[in-house]
């Protein structure tokens, strides 16, 4: 039998491994056995619920709780879970024992218990609701099957313990998992409006590109990276771009003017890139040291333009006005669309009097600033749409 000094350092083990599956989901299918074993109990499980109405996430569970029982609970049971149900009803805080939700009585008439949980072993019960913050809240149950001795208030006590670093560990996982949408949804949103991205520390070093930016430098023409510094193809305008991340870097943010800074950036034989520059942090991890450093917003104007087939959907155009559309607001003209399509100046004007009435437009001028500010902008991600002369 293990010491109180065994347990105690089981739990311990217990309450780092909780925190370290905060930052790793993939720790989480192990925590199940080790609850359970500090228990003397065979069955365990620890849930994540984002809202009351909301089925529950699995996050751990010991191997009793097979495959087909977890998609039965997923697609009836968790709403008929009495546990689950009474400790809401309750409303207490803390740890419940079985007898504290529910009679022995009502458990073993229930067809929670005679459908699913006696086919598990799970008759006695230890657990808690807890809350996780952002309207989410956390379940841990741990189980005995009906033939063996009862939780007590020792066991209580024991999950208490665990209990605050439960809800810690599962209210950091929210917190990090709604801090990574975020990151993801800010870079896909520069992605999809073909924004190239570099952070840069004040020495110039590049601590991050997103994918774009990562093609912009491998190019090589206008910015590169050299020696995993950014550089510029003119020497010139390499001093002139690390003055600028200097200044900028030593700006505090959300205070001095001006704020950020925009340039150019000359390419051969090509259009220039538009660059903006301003204050950003750079955390220890990504510079080697903790520091201030600067974003760099880059565009490249000879990307392509909105997409066709967003153009069809949101305006109802035909293929050839589509196809018109997005040329114009790509910068060609009239002219060059019917040429390069080998369609006559009368077809192409016809092409451009139906857009205006689909989309509300009546100057050349006024639907290239409606296309440029809709999302068919952002949902382009290939070549240039091709010509279509007929509808």
């Amino acid at each position: 039998m293990a010491t109180r000094r065994d347990k105690a350092k089981e739990l311990m083990d217990i309450v780092g491994a909780l925190y370290e599956a905060a930052f790793d989901n993939a720790l989480w299918p192990q925590l199940a056995r080790h609850v359970s074993r500090v228990f003397d109990s065979p069955s365990a499980c620890i849930q994540a619920i984002a809202t009351p109405a909301a089925q529950p996430l699995l996050l751990t569970r010991t191997d009793n709780i097979h495959d087909a029982a977890m998609e039965s609970y997923r697609q009836y049971y968790w709403q008929r879970d009495v546990w689950v149900n009474a400790a809401n009803e309750l409303g207490r805080p803390g740890v419940l024992l079985g007898t504290d939700m529910i009679s022995s009585s009502d458990l073993e008439n229930s067809e929670f218990w005679q459908d699913w949980s006696r086919g598990l072993e799970q008759y006695h019960i230890v657990g808690a609701m807890f809350a996780t913050g952002g309207g989410g809240s956390g379940a841990v149950g741990v189980h005995r099957p009906r033939n063996a001795r009862g939780f007590d208030e020792a066991d209580r006590h024991m999950l208490g313990l665990l209990l605050p670093h439960m809800r810690n560990a599962l209210r950091l996982q929210r917190e990090l998992a709604d801090a990574e949408a975020a990151r993801c949804a800010a870079l896909d949103g520069l992605e999809r409006a073909r924004t190239a991205i570099v952070v840069v520390a004040r020495d110039g070093r590049v601590v991050f590109a997103n994918r774009i930016a990562e093609q912009l430098l491998a190019e090589g023409d206008g910015v590169a990276m050299v020696g995993h510094r950014l550089v510029a193809r003119h020497d010139a305008t390499s001093r002139h771009l690390a003055r600028l991340v200097d200044e900028v870097a030593s700006l505090t943010i959300g205070q001095g003017e001006p704020a950020s800074h925009g340039f150019l950036i000359p390419r051969l034989n090509r259009m220039p890139l538009t660059a903006m520059a301003a204050p950003f942090p750079v955390a220890r991890s990504l510079a080697g040291c903790a520091g201030r450093g600067a974003i760099l917003l880059l565009k490249d104007p000879e990307t392509p333009g909105a997409a066709g087939d967003a153009l069809r959907e949101i305006f109802g155009l035909t293929r050839a006005e589509a196809s018109l559309t997005a040329a114009l607001a790509q910068g060609d003209s009239l002219e060059t669309f019917a040429a390069a399509g080998g369609v006559t100046m009368n077809t192409a004007r016809t092409h451009l009097k139906r857009v205006f009435e689909k989309t509300g437009t009546c100057r050349q001028g006024q639907l290239i600033s409606l296309i440029l500010r809709s999302s068919a902008y952002l949902a382009a991600r290939g070549g240039h749409v091709a010509p279509h002369p007929n509808g």
